[in-house]
């Protein structure tokens, strides 16, 4: 047997203790959970930093309510409103 490899398993190492999912409190991100979305035009390349701001430019550049062609086909799973 190889002198380097030991029979020991990681588990019983004292260094680590048990795990524990209720912990989580104990670990910091290294960057915050901010996500960058980027919602683009129906219409064109127009780039917003959400779905509402998209869907009111449509509405006011091209006169086109998603959420009233949504209504009037009998309503959606989401909540545009």
């Amino acid at each position: 047997m190889n002198p380097s490899l030991s029979s020991s398993s990681p588990s019983s190492d004292a260094s680590f203790g048990p795990v524990n999912p209720d912990a989580d409190t104990e670990w910091q991100d290294a960057e915050p959970d901010e996500e960058c979305l980027e919602v683009v035009s129906l219409f064109d390349d127009a780039i917003f930093p959400g779905a509402e701001a998209m869907l009111e430019h449509c509405k006011i550049r091209y006169h086109f309510s998603l959420i009233k062609v949504v209504r009037e086909l009998g309503g959606c799973v989401f909540d545009l409103s």
